[in-house]
């Protein structure tokens, strides 16, 4: 997925992955196996970079910690 990606932008990333969803300070969450899992990343858009923030179930994402 991200290892061919070329995003400069938010938007570069909303044109290859629609579903995906653009937060504040460049990290983006996608949407995984119908929407039964969340894979949160930072995107470095100069330098081309993303690195995983957090991985977790749907509910666990809406469970207080």
């Amino acid at each position: 997925m991200a290892e061919a990606a070329d995003w400069a932008t938010p938007a570069d990333v909303k044109a290859d992955y629609g579903n995906a969803s653009i937060l504040e300070n460049n990290r983006v969450y996608f949407n995984i196996g119908g929407n039964k899992y969340r894979l949160v990343v930072h995107i470095n858009y100069p330098y081309r970079v993303a690195y995983k923030c957090m991985t977790k179930s749907f509910l666990a994402y809406y469970l207080p910690v």
